[in-house]
């Protein structure tokens, strides 16, 4: 008799009081379920459960100055945990004084030398054990060593994007919802949006030149990592395309569904039929 399949169900990490809703590290997920589920980390099982660990990614450019945008309108992620090496690193210093950095100016922003908006989406996918935890003093004595660290934490973060069931790009969002759905047999009743692109579109458009390549500079593992997503991301949806019978209807479907909430919003805010990076059929 063939087991029975047992229903895939998707888990908010809100759904845990110990994992913080946004800019979650890989240890962080890990340590969630541990505490939750009492999930084993070197067997991968917790209650005859199967956990899939999945990400989406954005062009580090517009992720950074969408999360100035944030900052400056007075978000903070104080109850975020950085967990690593077996401890809670809850002493981090901060860009700022007082509750928050509301009215914060964009230079100001890059310049704090410890703002971990710089190079985030590297820093939360990586081993940090590898490279010292939050230790800024490990492994950079030397700018031979800076180097050094950022090879090993760029390599960690590329390692454990690659083992992931899922992982898409804000940009390219029908083919991320292709590959989600072929993936874990899921169809979604309305399509994969991106809600707040105004925010870094309008930063976009008032920086100088000489603040761009600064933004550039300091999120340079991001790019790199972004890169890498963006060709394996291409790599498995061309996978997914060629075992698919029925390609040519699911791909349709979405973008009817794109479509379709296009003209529900009037045309504001809301993505194209097809994004200019999505392929064609």
């Amino acid at each position: 008799m063939a087991a029975k399949r047992r229903p895939a169900r998707l888990l908010n990490v809100q759904e845990n009081n110990h994992i913080p809703a946004v800019h979650v590290e890989v240890e962080i997920l890990f340590l969630g379920l541990i505490e939750r589920d009492g999930f084993d980390l070197r067997s991968g099982t917790c209650c005859q459960e199967l956990y899939f660990f999945i990400t989406v990614l954005r062009n580090p450019v517009h992720r950074y100055l969408s999360e100035f945008r944030h900052v400056q309108r007075g978000a903070t992620w104080k109850s975020s945990r950085h967990w690593c090496g077996g401890q809670d690193f809850t002493s981090l210093p901060h860009c700022y004084k007082g509750a928050n950095w509301t009215g914060v100016e964009l230079d100001e922003f890059m310049d704090c030398s410890y703002n971990l908006a710089h190079n985030r989406q590297t820093r939360m996918l990586a081993d940090l054990n590898l490279v010292g935890c939050y230790n800024s003093t490990a492994m950079t004595s030397s700018s031979s060593q800076q180097t050094e660290r950022d090879r090993v934490m760029l390599q960690s973060a590329k390692h454990n994007l690659a083992r992931m069931a899922f992982f898409g790009l804000t940009e390219q969002q029908s083919i991320s919802q292709y590959i989600f759905e072929r993936t874990f047999r899921l169809d979604f009743a309305s399509p994969f949006e991106q809600s707040n692109a105004t925010l870094s579109a309008h930063a976009m458009a008032e920086l100088t030149a000489k603040q761009l390549e600064r933004v550039k500079q300091l999120n340079s593992l991001d790019a790199e990592l972004y890169e890498y997503a963006r060709q394996l991301l291409h790599d498995r949806f061309e996978l997914l395309k060629r075992q698919d019978r029925q390609f040519e209807r699911h791909w349709l479907r979405i973008l009817r569904h794109r479509l379709k909430s296009t003209v529900a919003n009037n045309g504001t805010d809301a993505p194209p039929p097809a994004a200019a990076s999505d392929p064609a059929i």
